[in-house]
C-alpha cells in the first residue's frame, strides 16, 4: 500500500526537505527546535574536541613515560569514552576488547592469589577500555593525525633524553651508537622505552599515509624522516628484541609496497605459527639463542637472559589450568625464577588461560583485518605492525601496553581518504541532494521513480566517502 495516504503533509515535507535522510533520525537533537539543536551540536563538538585534547595528552605521556601512562590508564579510558559523546557502534575489535577486559577481571574469582590478580585484572580492563575509547573518538583523519603526532612527539622527546644520557659515553668512544651500553630515561624500564620507540616508528609510517592528500608533501616527508631518530633511539636503548623488530618493520614496509596482498597473507599465516612453535618449545633452543646477537651486543648468556629456562616452566604451569589460567598477575610473582615469562602467549596462558589468550589475540587479529580490508595503504601497513611487534611478543613482558593498543587502534581507524595520492586532488564525494517535495513518499515498488533515483544517488555518495 502506498504510504502517502498514511503520511501527514507536515511529515512528507520534513522527509522531502531533510538532506540527512532517515539514516540520522536516531540523533536526539534533530527533534529539538532550531536554536536548541544548534546549542546541542555545539556542545557535542566541544566535548569531542575536549576528548581529542585529552587523548593527545595521554598519547604524549604514553610515549614519554610508559609507567605513568599505565598507572593512569583507567583515567585515560574513562575520559576518552565519556568525551566521545556518541552512541557506540561496536565492531569485532571493540566487542573482543570488552570481552578481554571482562574475562581478565573474572579470573579473580578462581585466582590462587586474588590480592595479586585484582590490580593486574584492573590494568587489563583499563588498557582495553583505552583502546575502545580511541576507536570511538578517532573518526576522522584530522583526529588520527592529532593523536598520532602527539604520540610521535613523545617518542622524539624520549630519543632526546636518551641522547642526553648517552652523549658523554658516545663522545669518549667516538661512536654514533654503542649497543654494548644500555641507556634509558629516568623512571622507565629500558625495554619499555625501546618497545615504545618501535611503536612510534610504526605510528610515523601510519601518519605518513594518513596525511596523504591532506597535508603538504613536505609534512609527509618530515614525518617519514622521523623514522631515522626513532631507529637510532632503539639502538641507544640496547634492546635486541626492539632492534630486530624495528629492522623487520622497515624491511616489511619496503616489501609490502611491492606486493601488499602477498605480504599481508604471508605475515598473517607465518606470525601465529612462529608464536606457537617458539613459545611451546618446538624450536631447538640452540636456534633461538642466536637472537642474542652476542658478536654485536657482547651480552651473550646462552639462554636469552634466562628466557630459555623459564619458558618450559611457564608452558608446564599453563597446562595445569589450560582454559582459565591461574589468575591475572599471579605467575609473575609466584614462579621460582622471580621474573615474568617474557613471552606474550605464555604470559596470557598463565594469567587468563586459553580463553583469555584467544580473546586478546582476537582483538589484534580483527583490528588488523579491518585495517587490511579498508584501504590499500592500510593493507601495506598491517604486516609492518605485526613484524615490528613479533620479536617483542616472543621475548618481552609487555602484554598491557598502551602504546601497542594505541598504535593498533590508529591503524584500524586509518580512513579511506588517506589513500589519496600525495600532491594529487582528493576525490570528493558527490553532494547528497535533497529530494523534492512529494517525491519521497513511498518505499519499494510503490516509491516514485524520482525517489528511487535519489536514493541510489545518496547510496553512491555514501560509498564514495
Amino acid at each position: 500500500m502506498n504510504s502517502t495516504a498514511t503520511t501527514s503533509p507536515a511529515a512528507r515535507e520534513t522527509m522531502a526537505t531533510d538532506p540527512a535522510g532517515p539514516h540520522h533520525r536516531h540523533r536526539p537533537w534533530q527533534q529539538l527546535p532550531p536554536r536548541a539543536e544548534t546549542a546541542t551540536l555545539a556542545l557535542v563538538r566541544a566535548l569531542r574536541l575536549a576528548g581529542v585534547a585529552v587523548l593527545c595528552f595521554f598519547a604524549y605521556r604514553t610515549a614519554a613515560d610508559p609507567w605513568w601512562a599505565m598507572a593512569h590508564s583507567d583515567l585515560a579510558a574513562l575520559l576518552t569514552l565519556v568525551l566521545a559523546a556518541r552512541r557506540p557502534r561496536p565492531l569485532a575489535p571493540d566487542v573482543l576488547a570488552v570481552g578481554t577486559g571482562v574475562w581478565a577481571f573474572a579470573t579473580v574469582l578462581w585466582s590462587v592469589r586474588p590480592d595479586l590478580s585484582i590490580p593486574s585484572a584492573y590494568l587489563y580492563l583499563s588498557v582495553f577500555a583505552f583502546f575502545l575509547g580511541i576507536r570511538q573518538l578517532v573518526t576522522t583523519w584530522r583526529r588520527l593525525a592529532a593523536v598520532g603526532y602527539a604520540f610521535l612527539a613523545g617518542c622524539l622527546m624520549t630519543v632526546g633524553e636518551l641522547y642526553s644520557k648517552a652523549a658523554p659515553t658516545l663522545a669518549s668512544s667516538g661512536r654514533v651508537v654503542d649497543v654494548r651500553t644500555r641507556f634509558t630515561v629516568s623512571a622507565a624500564d629500558v625495554n619499555f622505552t625501546a618497545y615504545t620507540l618501535v611503536t612510534g616508528l610504526v605510528v610515523a609510517l601510519v601518519l605518513t599515509v594518513a596525511t596523504a592528500g591532506h597535508a603538504p608533501r613536505v609534512v609527509r616527508w618530515l614525518t617519514l624522516a622521523t623514522v631515522a631518530p626513532l631507529f637510532w633511539g632503539v639502538l641507544l636503548s640496547g634492546s635486541r628484541g626492539a632492534a630486530i623488530g624495528a629492522s623487520l618493520a622497515l624491511a616489511a614496509f619496503v616489501v609490502s609496497r611491492l606486493g601488499p596482498r602477498w605480504s599481508w597473507r604471508g605475515v598473517a599465516v607465518a606470525a601465529p605459527v612462529v608464536i606457537v612453535v617458539v613459545s611451546l618449545g618446538w624450536v631447538p633452543h640452540s636456534q633461538i639463542a642466536r637472537l642474542e646477537l652476542g658478536g654485536l651486543y657482547h651480552r651473550s648468556t646462552g639462554d636469552l637472559s634466562g628466557r630459555l629456562d623459564i619458558w618450559p616452566y611457564a608452558a608446564s604451569n599453563w597446562a595445569d589450568a589450560l582454559f582459565t589460567g591461574h589468575g591475572a598477575g599471579v605467575f609473575f610473582k609466584t614462579n621460582p625464577f622471580g621474573i615474568g615469562a617474557h613471552n606474550l602467549l605464555l604470559t596470557l596462558g598463565n594469567d587468563v588461560g586459553l580463553i583469555g589468550a584467544l580473546l586478546y589475540l582476537g582483538v589484534i587479529a580483527s583490528a588488523l583485518w579491518l585495517a587490511a580490508r579498508g584501504s590499500l595503504p592500510a593493507l601495506r601497513l598491517a604486516p609492518v605492525f605485526v613484524v615490528a611487534l613479533l620479536p617483542i611478543w616472543l621475548t618481552g613482558e609487555w602484554m598491557c601496553s598502551m602504546a601497542t593498543l594505541l598504535t593498533l587502534a590508529l591503524l584500524s581507524k586509518l580512513p579511506r581518504s588517506a589513500a589519496a595520492p600525495a600532491g594529487g586532488p582528493t576525490r570528493r564525494a558527490p553532494a547528497v541532494q535533497a529530494v523534492p517535495a512529494g517525491a519521497r513518499t513511498g518505499s519499494g515498488r510503490d516509491a516514485p521513480l524520482a525517489a528511487r533515483l535519489m536514493t541510489s544517488a545518496n547510496a553512491a555518495a555514501v560509498r564514495a566517502r
